[in-house]
């Protein structure tokens, strides 16, 4: 068993870097800004890279995609992590990555227990009672979210400490708001489990498809193809499940 950032700690919640090469094309695990109530990291990790075979986080998580990987976390579905999704990580969680046609780079904002549970209190009191915090691996999320916190990532570094923890808390107020429905599991109607896991499967495979290479001209009629739907139900699909 390999941990993201396996330093030694006494805490529960201790800031930490792991600094590897950064030069293109490499492996990287940065911390853009670091303090008691956040860490946010720049992380880089390619198939057979040093940092791809980590498999267990140390703290709480928000992680935004911007590339396509497979996501599989011990105990739930597995997810194709995009940037149209947050991934939401425990702290101490088991998962493995399979590639789909690009590294798996991100960027990561790693809060303590209290820090999370006082702001799913504003959202939702329910969920602040949770155990674990995040009942889910993943859910769907607005543009705004995905740029709001990549202006915060890209920018903190020139921050005070007291700017980027509370633009850190903003992108977690955010991200939270956004993804209340879906932390709560609200439905919109009745699930149907066979057809919502043939959804999956089909958009899944497009994913792929595409993220294998995405320079290529896909067209509707083969993606369609490839997923065995129709195209209409294809489209319908795609923008249920990646929102």
């Amino acid at each position: 068993m390999r941990f993201v950032a396996d330093l030694p700690s006494t805490d529960e919640f201790t800031p930490w870097c792991v600094c590897a090469p950064t030069r293109a094309g490499e492996d990287e695990n940065v911390a853009v800004f670091r303090s008691d109530s956040v860490v946010i990291d720049r992380y880089r990790a390619r198939p057979g890279g040093s940092l791809w075979a980590l498999d267990r986080v140390r703290t709480h998580m928000l992680v935004f995609p911007r590339r396509f990987v497979q996501i599989e976390q011990a105990g739930r579905e597995p997810v194709i992590a995009s940037p149209d999704r947050v991934m939401f990580y425990n702290a101490g969680q088991e998962f493995r990555r399979r590639f789909v046609g690009e590294p798996d780079v991100n960027d990561a904002f790693h809060f303590p227990t209290a820090v999370l549970r006082e702001a799913l209190q504003r959202v939702d009191p329910a969920l602040a009672e949770g155990d674990p915090i995040f009942p889910i691996a993943s859910a769907p999320i607005p543009a705004e979210v995905y740029l709001l916190q990549r202006r915060v990532t890209a920018g903190a570094p020139a921050m005070t400490e007291l700017e980027a923890t509370e633009a850190a808390l903003r992108v977690l107020d955010a991200t939270l708001r956004a993804t209340a429905g879906a932390l709560r599991g609200d439905r919109p109607g009745p699930r149907r489990p066979r057809a919502t896991d043939a959804h999956r499967d089909a958009v899944d495979a497009v994913i792929r498809a595409i993220a294998a290479d995405p320079s290529a001209s896909h067209s509707l009629d083969g993606l369609a193809g490839l997923a065995g739907v129709s195209v209409y139900h294809l489209c319908r699909i795609f923008r249920r499940r990646t929102g």
